[in-house]
């Protein structure tokens, strides 16, 4: 009879087993349940034999294995993630210089504060030297008015190849020439407004004025009134004068500061000039026509201008 009882108990216990699923957790605890669904992340289960409570959810990170009714069993890796190595710049870095690491907001905000801590600027002008000139500029920061002032100023060492190959052959009858021969001085003042006094380029505009004066010489050809019908050029006129050029203009241009010491910044300016002389009559365009048997008109005084600037410099 006990026989017959022990073999009825555990058929009872084989077959209550194998009708339930058995969720073992990380910590070796048991749950019976009835195991509803299992997604990427959760458990939904209910408890066994008890088909009308409530659905329970567990995360799958914290099961180790599932044991179905029919012998299946379902584990789950919950390996946890090993956090990223620290990046090092220099690892690689063979030739130990330094290695220079992505460069933050505020580390780009306190780099361009100390390119403003140096407020005057002086810079040799590059073109100007193509036109044989000694060419230099100064310039101040008013950085709370989002102002520069800067100061051209430049001084000729022979006649201005460019400045004659703009201005030099104003004829006037076909025959004149006239020839810078030397810059005396130039020197100017522009008030530059940089709406972009916090970064590393400046943007600059703002009006300019600039004062020229050249050491000039002319010399035209002429026919005089009483020259035949066979001659031609039988008068010449020559002269050396000063001239004094007024320049307006606007304007527009960049500085880089490449660093709190060295740099660099390039201006065009659009404007008109006025020539003034010391002479009342340079060009002798009076006396040529009181001789001449074709009459001449005096060249345009007034007429638009161009100047480019670019300059490299010092910052102190």
């Amino acid at each position: 009879m006990k026989k017959i009882t022990l073999l009825l108990s555990t058929l009872l216990v084989a077959t209550f087993a194998q009708a339930q699923d058995i969720i073992t957790r990380n910590d070796s605890t048991k749950i019976l349940a009835n195991v509803l669904e299992v997604n990427p992340t959760e458990v939904k289960y209910h408890l066994y034999r008890y088909e009308t409570g409530p659905h329970i959810i567990l995360l799958k990170s914290t099961i180790a294995y599932i044991t179905y009714s029919n012998g299946a069993v379902d584990r789950f890796s919950n390996e946890v993630a090993k956090p990223l190595p620290k990046y090092d710049p220099d690892k690689y870095n063979f030739d130990k210089v330094p290695v220079s690491s992505y460069k933050t907001e505020e580390d780009k905000k306190k780099r361009c504060e100390k390119l403003y801590t140096r407020k005057n600027y002086i810079g040799f002008n590059y073109i100007a030297f193509l036109n044989t000139c000694m060419a230099f500029n100064y310039m101040r920061d008013v950085k709370k008015a989002n102002l520069i002032i800067n100061v051209p100023f430049a001084v000729g060492m022979g006649s201005p190849a460019l400045t004659n190959s703009l201005y030099g052959r104003n004829y006037l009858d076909g025959t004149q020439t006239t020839k810078y021969d030397r810059l005396n001085y130039q020197v100017g003042l522009n008030a530059l407004f940089a709406p972009s006094m916090t970064r590393e380029v400046n943007f600059l505009m703002g009006p300019a004025f600039n004062l020229s004066e050249y050491r000039v010489s002319v010399n035209t050809q002429y026919t005089t009134k009483f020259a035949s019908s066979t001659i031609y050029l039988d008068g010449q006129f020559k002269n050396q004068f000063t001239l004094r050029r007024e320049h307006y203009g606007i304007n527009i241009g960049a500085l880089a500061r490449i660093s709190q010491k060295v740099n660099m910044h390039m201006l065009i300016t659009f404007g008109y000039k006025k020539d003034t002389y010391d002479q009342n009559d340079p060009y002798g365009i009076e006396a040529i026509n009181r001789d001449a048997k074709k009459q001449v008109e005096v060249p345009y005084n007034v007429m638009p201008y161009v100047n480019f600037a670019w300059s490299v410099g010092y910052r102190f």
